[in-house]
C-alpha cells in the first residue's frame, strides 16, 4: 500500500489562528507550526530569486 503524504502550499491564513494556529502563536512561527504537524510543504514562488541558496537557507530556519 502506498503511503499517503498531505501537505499544503502556504500557511499564512488569518482564518487559521485560533483553529490550526494557536491563538498566542505569532505570525513569525506559523510555518514552524505548520511543520510540526505536517512533514510535507510546497513552496511556490514565480520570482527565482526566491530560490537563491541564502533564501533556500532563511526558508530552512523558518521551519526549524
Amino acid at each position: 500500500m502506498a503511503n499517503v503524504r498531505i501537505g499544503c502550499s502556504g500557511w499564512i491564513y488569518r482564518s487559521w489562528k485560533g483553529v490550526f494556529h494557536p491563538p498566542d502563536c505569532p505570525q513569525r512561527r506559523w510555518l514552524a507550526a505548520w511543520r510540526r504537524e505536517a512533514d510535507v510543504f510546497g513552496y511556490f514562488d514565480n520570482d527565482w530569486e526566491a530560490c537563491a541558496p541564502r533564501n533556500a537557507r532563511r526558508l530552512q530556519q523558518l521551519l526549524r
